[in-house]
C-alpha cells in the first residue's frame, strides 16, 4: 500500500528506467531501439529535475497539518498553557512560507486552470 503523501514522480521515474533496461537491441531493431532510448532519456531526465518539486508540496502540506493541529491544541486554553502552542505556530509558519512561496506558481495556474474550465 502506497503513503498518502507520495512524490507524483517517483512512480514515472521508475517505468521508464525499466522500460530502458528492456529496450531490444537486436541488429534489425537497432535504430528504433537507438531512438526510443533516446527519447525516453529525455523523458526520464525531466523527472528527475521535476522530482524536487514533487517534495515541495508533500512538505508544505505536512508543515500546513502541524499548523492546523497546533490551532486545535491550543483553542480553549488558558493563555499560559496555550503558549507553547502559539510559538510553535510562528515555527511552522516561518518553515511554512518558503515551500509556500515555491508552490504558489503552480497553485495560481492550477485555480486560473480550475476557473476557467467552467466556462
Amino acid at each position: 500500500m502506497k503513503p498518502t503523501n507520495d512524490n507524483q514522480f517517483s512512480e514515472p521515474i521508475q517505468r521508464i528506467n525499466k522500460r530502458i533496461v528492456n529496450l531490444n537491441w537486436k541488429p534489425v531493431l537497432l535504430i528504433p531501439s537507438t531512438i526510443e532510448f533516446f527519447a525516453l532519456t529525455i523523458v526520464w531526465i525531466i523527472f528527475i529535475v521535476l522530482w524536487p518539486y514533487g517534495l515541495i508540496p508533500i512538505i508544505a502540506s505536512f508543515i500546513w497539518k502541524l499548523l492546523e493541529d497546533s490551532n486545535n491544541e491550543m483553542r480553549g486554553k488558558i493563555f499560559s498553557d496555550a503558549m507553547p502552542y502559539t510559538v510553535a505556530i510562528g515555527i511552522y509558519f516561518l518553515i511554512y512560507l518558503p515551500f509556500f512561496i515555491a508552490c504558489l506558481p503552480i497553485y495560481t495556474i492550477g485555480f486560473i486552470g480550475k476557473y476557467f474550465s467552467g466556462f
